[in-house]
């Protein structure tokens, strides 16, 4: 790694060891249904028809990420002052740019999302399902293109 500074198509992870620990089923069972309940709810216009269908506010948050991620004016303008320091988020800003410009659009897109969650107790021994993340990878791509072909 030191014979290759500044390349960003290398990376070592360090080492670690993950034990199991006891995870409370309730709450197991709780983030298994937020995320099926989101898997399988349809994508609808707005926040307010999401909600009036009764569909879960995770739904409307996974929605909201998505649209936000193809608003390409939003996200150059909310990474202005970022891009002036950071030339690992600037190298993402210039590939936003190079596609907008492009004025190239696929029909299809996949998107991919995972949610991590931790279990909080409080003082009382309560325990809760805080989400603590969300992983958010979005593809277009050939071999994409070209796996729908298929089907």
């Amino acid at each position: 790694m030191a014979a290759t500074p500044g390349r960003s198509d290398l990376c070592q992870t360090a080492p670690f060891t993950l034990f199991p620990s006891p995870f409370p089923k309730k709450l197991f069972r709780e983030a298994m249904d937020i995320q099926q309940a989101c898997f399988y709810s349809p994508i609808s216009k707005s926040f307010k028809e999401l909600v009036d269908h009764g569909n879960t506010i995770t739904h409307a948050v996974n929605l909201l990420y998505f649209r936000a991620s193809w608003d390409f004016d939003f996200l150059i303008e909310a990474h202005a002052d970022v891009v002036r320091t950071d030339d690992f988020i600037r190298h993402f800003v210039d590939i936003l740019k190079a596609v907008r410009d492009a004025s190239t659009c696929q029909k299809k897109t996949l998107l991919i999302q995972r949610n991590d969650y931790m279990c909080h107790e409080d003082m009382y021994g309560n325990h809760f399902l805080r989400q603590v993340i969300k992983h958010i990878m979005s593809l277009q791509h050939q071999e994409i293109f070209e796996l729908k072909r298929r089907f």
